[in-house]
């Protein structure tokens, strides 16, 4: 093998996932048991921690309300992060989500964060907000399934510490 060859392989082989998704991770890794350990494969994510918090959204909903909230992720060894977030009801989409700002983009009832927000803030924190339309008829709890990525910043796939959030929101009850 050349030395050219050998320098470009060196060059291109840590690329790894973030240059297989440049506009992020796949929509549909948010409902997949897998999701973000799918591509970032150190381990299993860190399900139920308190670096990981979804914060403003109520514990019961009524039909067609709008909330604005926001996903906090804090991890003092991340250099970049990300997150990809979906909120279903029993038969499909819970409402519609909108970003606030270019941090993240939203598809339906699903968002996920931007190249313009991974930066991490001092202390090793990063916030995203979002808005929330909830569907005009609740018929049932609202799952909410939440994956981060509190990342090393290597682009590689090893190194990241991925974690995971599950919750759910109830219809209000009806008077």
């Amino acid at each position: 093998m050349s030395r050219s060859l050998a320098a470009l392989l060196l060059v291109l082989a840590p690329a790894g996932p973030a240059a297989a998704y440049p506009d992020g991770p796949p929509w549909e890794a948010a409902e997949d048991v897998a999701g973000c350990t799918a591509c970032h494969s150190d381990g299993g994510p860190l399900v139920g921690d308190s670096a990981l918090r979804i914060v403003g959204l109520p514990q019961r909903v009524t039909p067609g309300e709008r909330h604005r909230f926001h996903v906090r992720l804090t991890d003092p060894g991340m250099r970049r992060a990300g997150y990809l977030l979906a909120l279903r009801a029993e038969r499909g989409a819970a409402g519609t989500l909108a970003a606030c700002d270019d941090r993240s983009e939203a598809l339906a009832a699903k968002a996920r964060s931007t190249a313009a927000g991974s930066g991490v803030e001092g202390g090793g924190g990063v916030d995203w907000c979002l808005a929330w339309q909830a569907p005009e008829a609740i018929a049932g709890t609202i799952r909410i399934i939440l994956w981060a990525n509190a990342a090393n910043g290597d682009d590689s796939p090893f190194g990241d510490r991925i974690y995971r959030l599950e919750s759910s929101i109830a219809p209000a009850a009806e008077r």
